[in-house]
């Protein structure tokens, strides 16, 4: 009998905290070059962060969404940039695995660990052709692009006239997979924070995509497996929010740290002795982690509706992501508390604390995290509509 999905998820969970240094120590290289450096994407692969949402049959080790969170979360810790571009991929795993039989098959002919980069951001076009469609659109915010075996292009589905399908006709959006070999990649990413995602525009004209490899965003998946069979709405937020965590549990650490070394100028003790610092330091952790324990209450709660093979409901599809909206805002205070507690020493590019700061705003600032979805949870916990698709 195989591993159940908790205990793959412990070994995976193991297996990356095991990288963590090495992540950690590539953090300076990861900023410089734009890009993960090749010995950490041969490390995470190694450790099996690639195949832990793909199905046992496609030769994957299937993990919880509690490990898929811990293992995202983690891998943020050693490396921001690293656990950016793993939730963009494993958000867009989900979506291959709701592709027909035959797309994942494809998709994964050359073994589990795929790598994938691209999304909804920009402007693309599928046309309706003999077999398939033909993709030409400019894509934003294609994060690891530059590494991907395969792109996630995110498409309005028009007519042999190029007018867009109206609700009358076939679904409007479409999600295609092309090989990475058949796309332009631009050098566009030149940014504050996640410099190391490498989230460049990239693009493709008139590319055949096969039906098999598209889909539309509400296709249920043909594998049986729990994980996908959650709603990409559902996991939109909350992946996200653990890259928020994982960063805002290096900052604390590297406070931490910094506190039981530095000698602020003229104080003749160390910065741990600073009653302003070892307050902020506790409210920082008590922020942490009570946006983790209430995200992780209401996974467990999902887990078990999806364990009982029962649908996921708009109460917790909105509660799951209003957790991870709060884990996003939460993180962001506890990082700028314990950048602020670290003074002139992390200002400077080489200080965790810099990295940090830098980069869970720029988490922040994706739109699936925003606060403009307090309101649309707000109706649904007030028995109304919540207006948006999204949830």
């Amino acid at each position: 009998m195989g591993a159940t999905c908790r205990e793959t998820s412990t070994q995976i969970c193991a297996a990356v905290r095991a990288c963590v240094p090495q992540l950690q120590a590539a953090t300076e290289a990861t900023d410089r070059d734009r890009r993960l450096p090749g010995e950490v994407l041969v490390a995470l692969r190694a450790a099996g962060v690639y195949r832990m949402l793909v199905p046992a049959a496609l030769h994957g080790t299937p993990v919880d969404l509690h490990g898929c969170l811990e293992v995202l979360e983690t891998v943020a810790e050693g490396n921001s940039a690293a656990g950016w571009n793993l939730a963009t991929s494993t958000w867009a795993a989900l979506g291959a695995l709701r592709l027909p039989h035959e797309g994942a098959m494809q998709v994964y002919a050359s073994g589990p660990d795929v790598l994938f980069a691209g999304g909804f951001a920009g402007s693309g076009s599928a046309v309706a052709t003999d077999g398939g469609y033909r993709i030409t659109g400019r894509f934003r915010l294609g994060s690891g692009c530059l590494d991907a075996d395969w792109m996630l292009a995110g498409c309005q589905l028009r007519d042999g006239a190029g007018h867009v399908q109206d609700e009358l006709g076939p679904p409007a959006r479409l999600l295609a997979f092309l090989p990475r070999a058949v796309v332009t990649v631009d050098d566009t990413w030149h940014v504050a924070g996640l410099r190391g995602t490498g989230s460049h525009d990239w693009q493709v004209t008139d590319v055949f995509v096969p039906a098999c490899l598209a889909q539309v965003p509400t296709a249920l998946s043909p594998w049986p497996d729990l994980l996908t069979r959650l709603p990409v709405a559902v996991f939109t937020a909350v992946h996200l929010s653990a890259v928020a965590t994982g960063i805002a549990r290096r900052a604390i650490d590297s406070l931490i740290t910094l506190a039981t070394c530095k000698y602020p100028t003229g104080m003749s003790g160390l910065l741990r002795e600073r009653v302003q610092v070892q307050e902020a330091v506790a409210r920082a952790e008590a922020l942490l982690e009570s946006a983790r324990a209430y995200r992780s209450h209401l996974v467990t709660d999902v887990w078990q509706t999806l364990t009982a093979y029962a649908p996921v409901s708009v109460q917790q599809r909105a509660q799951l992501r209003l957790a991870g909206i709060h884990a996003v805002e939460s993180a962001v205070r506890a990082v700028d508390s314990m950048f602020h507690a670290g003074g002139t020493t992390a200002i400077a590019d080489a200080s965790p604390l810099s990295h940090c700061f830098r980069d869970v705003h720029v988490v922040a600032q994706n739109m699936n995290v925003l606060p403009l979805f307090y309101e649309s949870v707000g109706r649904v916990l007030l028995g109304l509509d919540s207006g948006t698709p999204l949830i």
